[in-house]
């Protein structure tokens, strides 16, 4: 008998040493099997292992690129960033302007023509690379308009729209795509238009508790070969759109984060709200939805070959998440630094080719050699540099850097996970 017991109490510390084993190597991971939701294939994001991560537990390799800095082009913010081509297109809210560089980060033109007068654009409520023509469109609700630009930065035409969107994008080189982002005008948050901008089909009708509640997100689209991404906010289901047709491809289940069903119903019928009762609501739900760590999906999604890449909203919370797709293994993350020894912030921008898009901003970078200079003698200084690679090219970039110079782009090349 006392030998049955001590083997059971054997079996189970081994167990209990497995299970601490496993957890420990998991860190920030969630590894999951294949499953579906309504036939679309679904990923179990963990948000409990969200924490933080650093660059060499994620790549191999990095690309330093640093984008020119001159007075035209000045980046205070990266709000929008698209690659097509080898070049880098950024939209800069605050000067109302997108800045194209080159892929060895040179300047090769910037559109900044808001006003008022014939050809200008008010504000830039969204830009798309027009792939079948080579050219730039601007969507602004201001005037109402989409603005051309060819790959010089020149203005070609514009053509005035009936309607106002949050997004927007080509579905073939005689459709546009249009995200609404539940205007209460509509009855319907997406529409397909032919190049005249007249509705050719709506899907998606708004629920009626969230008519007039937007919140900006950087992007609702995204193009991966020959399919458009789509989702729409509080919706974490992404849909591939091809030639009008609609179909889910993933669900994103955030587990006992999701938003509850039903959740936005305590915002009543705005028909029969005022316009600050309506204001008012939604930020007590925006606020609910902080307090309970409900998980908003971000609509900054974008894929590759391999790798899956979104964004999202836990509480106070700004997370990234990478999925690999070999292994369905979702990395959560709420901070990214550099390393373990150089605590130098790195903000992730989308995947392209495989590739991860970080950036680093000039000031930090700063910063941290200031700490260094101020902290370390020469000796160990010298010990630091020759037990971290990477500083020696972040002390190249450091050199003649300015406080306001643009950012420095970091292109990963990713580790198998």
């Amino acid at each position: 008998m006392k030998t049955m017991i001590g083997k059971r109490i054997f079996y189970y510390l081994l167990l209990l040493f497995l299970i601490c084993i496993d957890g420990c190597s998991n860190n920030n991971k969630n590894n999951i099997k294949n499953k579906t939701i309504n036939g679309n294939k679904a990923y179990y994001v963990n948000v409990d292992n969200s924490g933080i991560l650093t660059l060499p537990e994620i790549s191999s390799d990095i690309n330093y690129i640093k984008l020119q800095t001159t007075s035209k082009s000045l980046i205070n913010y990266i709000d929008k960033f698209k690659v097509y081509t080898d070049r880098f297109f950024i939209y800069n809210a605050k000067a109302k302007s997108i800045v194209c560089f080159t892929h060895n980060g040179k300047l090769e033109f910037v559109i900044n023509n808001h006003g008022r007068g014939p050809g200008q654009y008010m504000v830039i409520t969204d830009y798309i690379i027009n792939i079948y023509e080579n050219t730039i469109e601007i969507f602004d609700n201001g005037t109402s308009k989409i603005f051309k630009y060819d790959f010089r930065g020149n203005f070609i035409n514009s053509k005035k729209c009936i309607f106002f969107a949050e997004n927007f994008i080509k579905d073939d080189s005689l459709s546009y795509v249009f995200y609404a982002g539940n205007y209460s005008r509509y009855d319907y948050n997406l529409f397909f238009t032919n190049n005249n901008l007249e509705i050719t089909k709506k899907v998606f009708p708004i629920d009626k508790e969230l008519a007039g509640f937007s919140i900006d997100n950087p992007t609702s689209f995204y193009l991966y070969k020959d399919d458009i991404y789509f989702n729409y906010i509080f919706s974490n289901i992404i849909y591939v759109l091809n030639k009008q047709s609609v179909k889910p491809k993933y669900s994103i289940d955030f587990g006992k984060n999701n938003i509850p069903a039903g959740f936005f119903k305590i915002l009543g019928d705005p028909q029969k709200l005022s316009a600050y009762e309506r204001m008012m609501g939604q930020r007590k739900v925006m606020k609910l939805i902080s307090e309970k760590k409900y998980c908003s999906f971000q609509n900054n999604f974008s894929e590759s070959d391999n790798y899956i890449f979104f964004q999202f909203n836990n509480g106070n919370k700004f997370c990234t998440c990478l999925i690999s797709k070999e292994t369905n293994t979702p990395i959560i993350s709420d901070k990214i630094l550099f390393n373990t020894d150089i605590e130098l912030n790195v903000y992730p921008l989308a995947i392209y080719n495989d590739k991860l898009f970080t950036y680093i901003q000039p000031f930090e970078l700063k910063k941290f050699f200031d700490n260094m200079e101020n902290s370390f003698n020469e000796d160990q200084m010298n010990e630091f540099i020759s037990n971290n690679k990477e500083v020696k090219n972040l002390m190249k970039l450091n050199s003649g850097l300015n406080n306001l110079d643009n950012q420095i782009l970091l292109i990963l090349t990713l580790k198998k996970f």
